[in-house]
């Protein structure tokens, strides 16, 4: 019974959240993080809100272009770090673990052009301790 109580709470809590309530031009939407790409480029934090907005929608986080440099940090098995994409994030300059690097582009200080999403994993990485993984969508050399 506790557990049927469970579900439907839940199943409320979806079903809720699948549609935003409009209450003269204010949207309400449940806080809950299921990220959608608008059509603007713009990540929701999920559908109502994207709805909210107006925009036309597709499930996942956006992803993001932006141009950096190819690190090697030291062997992976001494430190954990081995080879990093560099990039501002927030005007911050950041080291970032691709789950994918070509070794064509496996060269120390090399500029690139990325196209990648946001994964929310971290990594170990030696005395700098936990760096973001992302998925590597595409690279290019500049």
């Amino acid at each position: 019974m506790k557990n049927l109580l469970l579900l439907l709470a839940f199943a409320s809590i979806l079903v809720f959240n699948s549609s935003c309530t409009k209450d003269d031009g204010d949207c309400v939407c449940i806080e809950i993080y299921a990220p959608v790409c608008g059509d603007d480029g713009k990540t929701y934090e999920n559908s109502c809100k994207a709805d909210c907005a107006g925009v036309t929608y597709s499930e996942g986080i956006c992803p993001i272009e932006t141009t950096g440099r190819v690190l090697d940090l030291g062997d992976p098995a001494v430190d954990g770090c081995g080879w990093v994409l560099q990039f501002e994030v927030d005007g911050d300059l950041t080291n970032h673990r691709a789950d994918s690097l070509s070794t064509d582009f496996q060269q120390n200080d090399l500029q690139v052009k990325i196209e990648y999403k946001t994964t929310f994993e971290q990594s170990v990485c030696g005395l700098a301790g936990m760096i973001p993984i992302i998925e590597l969508l595409s690279i290019e050399e500049l």
